[in-house]
């Protein structure tokens, strides 16, 4: 099998990262995908922590009936700081010495693409897995010029046209906490689950 990694913080799991993760497993012919939730993400300073089981939760959700979605909770279990570099370690090394092993990828939207540089270990991720970048089109991919050229190559390869969604979570928990409707941003069992919990509500 080809398996998709889609990591993020997920606060909350919204139609826009189902659709990146569909199109590129459709257009990629992977076999699946595994949302794999941060523990913490390491440019949000621990902020995640508190919504973990929630986050946790929104995913089960929103995956439920999508046989090819899967969630992998490596980070969650690993605890600290989540670095992509370290779970895909993890997950090609439980492969080894099988005789039929899974093969991995990494699936990534144009945001996070453009900003790969700063993120552990580039070179290394670039080395270990095909990186494929869910983009409306090629000209809106703008990858930063700090890249190696190894890095700046692998992500072009993986560049995949998309019809994406404009959705963020920060846009959601904005909208939610200004009573705003979001029902044609989040799946409707997540959003039930967001309005039961009293997530994001204004303070």
């Amino acid at each position: 099998m080809e398996i998709g990694v889609y990591g993020g913080s997920f606060d909350p799991i919204h139609l826009g990262h189902i659709n990146l993760a569909l199109a590129i497993c459709e257009a990629r012919k992977l076999d699946q995908i595994c949302f794999c939730p941060a523990y913490v993400n390491p440019f949000k300073s621990g902020s995640d922590i508190p919504n973990l089981n929630h986050r946790l939760e929104m995913l089960k959700l929103a995956l439920l009936d999508i046989p090819q979605c899967q969630i992998l909770t490596a980070e969650i279990e690993r605890q600290g700081i989540s670095y992509t570099v370290d779970t895909l370690r993890t997950l090609i090394h439980a492969e080894q010495g099988k005789p039929f092993p899974n093969r991995y990828s990494l699936i990534l939207g144009a945001d996070a693409a453009a900003h790969f540089a700063k993120w552990k270990e580039p070179e290394e991720i670039a080395r270990l897995v095909p990186i494929y970048v869910g983009t409306r089109s090629t000209n809106q991919l703008l990858l930063e010029n700090s890249l190696l050229p190894s890095i700046r190559t692998a992500l072009s390869a993986g560049i995949t046209e998309v019809p994406l969604f404009d959705i963020s979570s920060t846009q959601i928990r904005s909208r939610i906490a200004a009573g705003l409707y979001c029902g044609h941003l989040v799946p409707s069992k997540v959003l039930s689950y967001i309005r039961d919990k009293h997530l994001y509500e204004a303070v």
